[in-house]
Parts: C-alpha cells; sequence; structure tokens
C-alpha cells in the first residue's frame, strides 16, 4: 500500500509527518477541542494557502471581520459579519445604518413611509450616492427594503457595493454579506471560529 514508507516523505501533499511531530513534540493536550483548536493553528492554513495561490481567490469562512463605510459621511465602521451564501445581496441592520449616517434611510423604512413611497426607477440604482427603496426576497417572504450605497472592506479587498436595512437587531449579526458581494473570493464552511462550536457541555 505503501510503496516508500517513511516519516520524513509525503508525496501527496509535501508536508511531511516527521516535521509536524517535531512541532507538537512535547505539547500537553488536556481535551479533544484544545487538540482541534491547537491543530487548526498549526496546520489549518497550509491547504488554505495552496488553494489562494492555484485560484487566486482568499478564502472565506462563515464568519469575517468587515469595515463597512458609508461614501457620503465618511463614517466607517467594523464589525463582525455573517458570509451568507444563501442570500444574494448584503444587507445591514438599521441600527448600524443609522450609526453609520444612513438615517434618512432608516426612516423609509417604517411601513408607512414605504406604502406611501413605492418603488422607484430601477435606473436609479445607478447612482451609488442614491437611497432606493427595493423588494427583497428573503427566509420571511417578500419585503420592501431601503437600499443605499456602501463601501466594503472584506478579506483585503475594498469595493463600493449596494447594501439594503433590514431590522436585525435580535439577531447575533448586524451585517449578512450576499453572494453578490462575495465572487472574488472562495467560501469554506469548515473554516468557523472554534468557539462558535463549543457548549458547555464540550460538544459542538
Amino acid at each position: 500500500l505503501n510503496a516508500r514508507p517513511g516519516l520524513g516523505i509525503q508525496m501527496a501533499n509535501m508536508a511531511p509527518l516527521k516535521a509536524r511531530l517535531k512541532k507538537v513534540e512535547g505539547l500537553k493536550i488536556k481535551t479533544p477541542l484544545r487538540g482541534v483548536r491547537v491543530g487548526q493553528d498549526l496546520f489549518g492554513g497550509e491547504i488554505e494557502e495552496d488553494v489562494e495561490d492555484m485560484t487566486g481567490k482568499k478564502v472565506l469562512g462563515i464568519f469575517e471581520k468587515v469595515t463597512l463605510s458609508n461614501p457620503q459621511s465618511g463614517i466607517s465602521k467594523e464589525i463582525e459579519a455573517k458570509i451568507d451564501t444563501g442570500a444574494y445581496s448584503t444587507s445591514i441592520s438599521s441600527n448600524l445604518a443609522t450609526k453609520l449616517g444612513y438615517e434618512k434611510a432608516v426612516k423609509r423604512f417604517s411601513r408607512e413611509s414605504l406604502d406611501s413611497l413605492g418603488l422607484p426607477d430601477k435606473k436609479a440604482f445607478r447612482d451609488f450616492s442614491l437611497a432606493s427603496i427595493v423588494k427583497v426576497n428573503s427566509a420571511h417572504g417578500k419585503t420592501i427594503r431601503p437600499k443605499v450605497a456602501i463601501k466594503l472592506a472584506l478579506g483585503g479587498i475594498i469595493f463600493e457595493t449596494f447594501a439594503t436595512i433590514a431590522g436585525r437587531e435580535d439577531l447575533k449579526y448586524e451585517v449578512l454579506v450576499g453572494r453578490r458581494d462575495i465572487r472574488k473570493f472562495l467560501v469554506d464552511p469548515g473554516k468557523i471560529k472554534l468557539e462558535n462550536t463549543e457548549s458547555s457541555d464540550g460538544h459542538s
């Protein structure tokens, strides 16, 4: 089965086992979760780096730090976002939108205002300075939301995009980054923060 056995030889991924064993020699691992954490810290980036080199795309996890900026006000906020491949567009909470200077758009979020305003012509979406009203299909059905121009810094890339404003105050993450804004990236569902998978009884 192994034509060339030996700890110093690993032709499949050019990562010899002996070198890895030397890195962990003497380490005291008390729990399986601790062992997983050490393995991820020491060796988890090797395959990811190879994938990034081959594809030219950075690998994202389900949770990533992003910086959101309002091109008009110049206000920016760094926050942890959820990468949502099930959503097409990026959305932010009305609370975060207010902090970024989108007060006028947030005011349009009330049902009364939306009913009276209606939907604008789609040609208006080309203007990055304009807050528009759009129909959005979500897990909660069809809704009408304000849509604003925003600058997004993700994975070392800064770009302009649109984000809808939604009532996300009751949810853990105030930002969802949708498929439209992650086309330049690869998403690895397994690349998550270990603390998010731990529970009080030690199970994930």
